[in-house]
């Protein structure tokens, strides 16, 4: 399966990113990001080997600086 999913981190190339996935058994699952130097974009090798309903949490930020989070949710029929 295939998520996409566009958040805005306005354009910075060198983020440290993180994104956790919350599985329907409740399990959860952290992915590093990689950088694909295009305006900020970051890309995720997701396996999300059950359907139903999964929380995600994407972290990221600077070496030295806030850490800023998006929260959402996503259903895998």
């Amino acid at each position: 399966y295939v998520l996409y999913k566009k958040v805005c981190i306005l354009y910075n190339n060198d983020l440290n990113t993180k994104l956790t996935v919350l599985s329907p058994d409740k399990t959860s699952i952290d992915y590093k990001g990689a950088n694909t130097n295009k305006n900020g974009e970051y890309v995720f090798n997701v396996n999300l080997p059950q359907k139903g309903s999964y929380n995600y949490i994407l972290t990221f930020s600077h070496n030295v600086g806030v850490t800023q989070t998006k929260r959402g949710s996503f259903n895998l029929n």
